[in-house]
């Protein structure tokens, strides 16, 4: 049995209703991978309500599809945990570790939001604490984004967006670092 991946704006929808055998939960698990990588998503909610068990296979099945969705760049919540699966994950050492977790479809849908727009709201306050352009090439060591540097390879678009933004956060939590705390007046990064 396939499970469907349904999409709504820039959010992904799937609904497992029964039980699933390992070569299925291991297809899903690939299918998910392959709808984040493929649609511009920015994440999925996974609404287990139908699960009667949950074990330490399709648990563990979750939990590698929740952090495959992270390293995509996304965020996973799983929903509808019924009391008693929660209790067995809990018997079994198992945490949905890679996922946000919610009651039900709504309050999924609702908590995938906000995480999204807090994301971004970090982004771009990181990119505003940096204040520079996404096309300045002092970012790039005085190289442009598409140049080899003497350390750099060509990076295409999509990867030089990346880099840089990644090195705009690491500059931003530098700044912050430097800011004085309001409480204390001290910097942030002083230990005394």
């Amino acid at each position: 049995m396939r499970v469907p991946i349904l999409r709504l704006g820039r959010i992904l929808l799937t609904a497992i209703q029964s039980d699933l055998i390992d070569d299925e939960a291991e297809e899903f698990c690939a299918d998910v991978m392959t709808a984040m990588s493929e649609r511009e998503t920015d994440g999925i909610v996974i609404d287990i309500s139908g699960l009667e068990i949950v074990d330490s296979f399709m648990a563990r099945i979750l939990n590698d599809t929740a952090n495959g969705v992270r390293l995509l760049g996304g965020q996973a919540v799983v929903c509808g945990i019924r009391p008693a699966v929660a209790l067995t994950l809990v018997e079994l050492g198992r945490d949905m570790m890679g996922a946000l977790t919610a009651l039900n479809l709504e309050q999924g849908l609702q908590k995938l939001r906000r995480s999204v727009a807090h994301a971004i709201r970090v982004d771009a306050e990181a990119y505003a604490c940096v204040g520079e352009d996404l096309e300045d090439s002092d970012a790039y060591g005085g190289y442009a984004p598409d140049e080899p540097g003497p350390d750099r390879q060509p990076l295409d678009g999509r990867a030089a967006s990346n880099r840089l933004r990644s090195e705009k956060v690491i500059r931003a939590n530098a700044f912050d670092e430097d800011l004085p705390d309001a409480r204390t007046g001290s910097k942030r990064g002083d230990i005394s």
